[in-house]
């Protein structure tokens, strides 16, 4: 596993918009067509480049992660690309649904030392071999307590195998459901539980 702080996120984008294009709340704001997969693989390089100033990027060759602060209702302006910018205006109210939401999220972020887990992808071909399995647990060694959110049933399911214990859901505008999940390492002995 490695940690890059500079590479170029062209790639990593390209990865990720693959691996998330049947995600329910990615397709919930993107779509379906060639214009939300256009759209997905700006986002996805804006997000890359974002944590490469703020955050990490754990890279293997089957599975990436994006790792940094919370979401926040505006992202600076300088962090957005002119491409994404425009896909913006094409994309209309679908870009707006994600801000309202970004928003909700944000609101309900864990105070404190906490780690954002952005995304994480793992190749179509490697599901189900243990590739982010092990990336998780290589972040849940480096982190204080790891957040995130999901719109997968099977990934709360998958989440809460590995420790981490809803402490949200909502519904989408139309939408597909949210859940908001956080991993506390165990108390060590000696230490009072939280």
């Amino acid at each position: 596993m490695i940690c890059f702080k500079f590479f170029r996120p062209y790639r990593v984008a390209g990865s990720l918009a693959l691996g998330m294009r049947d995600d329910p709340v990615y397709r919930y704001y993107f779509g379906d067509s060639n214009l939300g997969f256009v759209s997905m693989m700006s986002f996805f390089i804006d997000e890359v480049r974002y944590r490469q100033k703020h955050g990490s990027i754990l890279l293997s060759p089957q599975c990436v992660a994006l790792v940094g602060i919370p979401p926040r209702c505006e992202m600076p302006a300088d962090a957005i690309s002119v491409h994404t910018r425009l896909l913006i205006r094409a994309l209309g109210r679908r870009v707006a649904r994600h801000w309202e939401s970004v928003g909700a999220l944000a609101d309900a972020a864990p105070t404190g030392e906490s780690d954002y887990l952005s995304v994480i992808c793992t190749k179509h071909s490697f599901r189900g071999c243990g590739h982010g399995s092990r990336m998780m647990a290589t972040l849940k060694q480096r982190s204080h307590a790891i957040y995130l959110e999901t719109g997968s049933a099977r990934n709360v399911e998958w989440y809460v195998n590995l420790g981490f214990m809803v402490t949200s859901a909502q519904e989408l505008p139309d939408g597909p459901m949210l859940w908001t999940m956080q991993w506390q390492p165990p108390a060590r002995p000696g230490e009072p539980a939280d």
